[in-house]
């Protein structure tokens, strides 16, 4: 577990991000780095960069990273408050500390909007890894279930936040309906699921899936390269989808 205890380069950004599903996250780009996979990064749901941060970092010359986000939040006082300055702030402090090549653009704006999605379409076919943590409505986890299927090359990941969480119960039923009733994500397999062993609201739980048309078996590495923190999981993989589709 010491390997845990190390500081993350998303520590001091505001949001939810587990130390090991943090760690999951890095992991699977190291292996990427590895296997030589190129290509964009984005993240659907930025708020404060916690989660955008490490895609940035482990970003290569000549790639990208995109992040989408209303920036906006509204208090059930009636305020609201506009951290897009915050973000953009969070995510070029990591310069300071880190050698970062590319570029971070990020869009103001509602995944669904037809301004972002049009935005969005330059990079398909293009990402390796893309982050899905905007709107857990059903209708809307399906929509950009949908859009980053489109976005991610044959080798890419899309990495799902709070599946099988009980305070957002509508991201695991649309990504079951995804998997097993729509053309496109019976196109995806999943990788392993991982799941922190603490409150619902702390956990950030993370699905990783990826193409079944890929050439690259990521789960038996990325489950080596994570075995030094999976004693803090429930589990390492959930059978509830990736046994039972073919």
């Amino acid at each position: 577990m010491k390997e845990n205890t190390k500081a993350l380069v998303s520590d001091g950004i505001e949001g939810w991000l587990d130390p090991i599903c943090a760690k999951a996250i890095d992991s699977l780009l190291l292996l990427q780095f590895e296997y030589n996979v190129r290509g964009d990064l984005g993240e659907i749901g930025v708020y404060h960069g916690k989660t955008l941060a490490h895609l940035v970092c482990h970003r290569r010359e000549g790639e990208k990273t995109f992040g989408v986000d209303p920036f906006v939040i509204k208090y059930r006082n009636g305020t609201t408050e506009d951290f897009f300055e915050k973000a953009k702030k969070n995510i070029s402090a990591l310069n300071d500390t880190n050698t970062i090549h590319g570029e971070t653009v990020l869009y103001k704006g509602i995944s669904t909007d037809r301004e972002i999605v049009q935005a969005l379409s330059t990079y398909e076919s293009k990402a390796r890894v893309i982050s899905i943590d905007g709107s857990h409505a059903f209708n809307d986890v399906l929509s950009d279930l949908t859009l980053c299927t489109d976005l991610i090359s044959d080798d890419g990941i899309l990495i799902v936040d709070d599946f099988c969480n009980s305070l957002n119960p509508e991201v695991t039923f649309a990504l079951y309906e995804f998997l097993t009733n729509n053309s496109k994500g019976k196109s995806l397999k999943i990788v392993l699921a991982v799941s922190p062993k603490c409150s619902p609201r702390y956990g950030s739980s993370r699905i990783f899936l990826q193409k079944k048309s890929s050439k690259i078996s990521y789960r038996e590495p990325l489950l080596k390269k994570l075995q030094d923190c999976l004693s803090g999981c429930m589990t390492a993989y959930i059978p509830i989808l990736g046994d039972s589709i073919p």
